[in-house]
């Protein structure tokens, strides 16, 4: 999936990264949707364990290298813009 962030919500997401919150893109998008989920009552997950379990795997997919991802620069330049 590729989610490309502008203005405003670039703006969050970049600071939150510079408070030290999230550390990548990637982790703000995740904290972002498991809060949403949260709010609202989403997804099918029973409780918050099984939650960070499934984040824990997708952070290990990337780290062995199973799983792509770009900076800013890299997507823009791949996705020509």
């Amino acid at each position: 999936m590729t989610v490309e962030f502008k203005g405003y919500l670039e703006e969050i997401v970049d600071e939150a990264i510079r408070r030290g919150i999230v550390k990548t893109r990637t982790e703000a998008l995740r904290a972002g949707l498991l809060e949403l989920a949260d709010k609202y009552g989403l997804g099918e997950a029973d409780d918050e364990t099984e939650v960070l379990e499934e984040v824990r795997r997708l952070e290990e997919e990337m780290k062995k290298g199973r799983m792509k991802t770009y900076s800013k620069r890299q997507f823009e330049k791949k996705a020509g813009l």
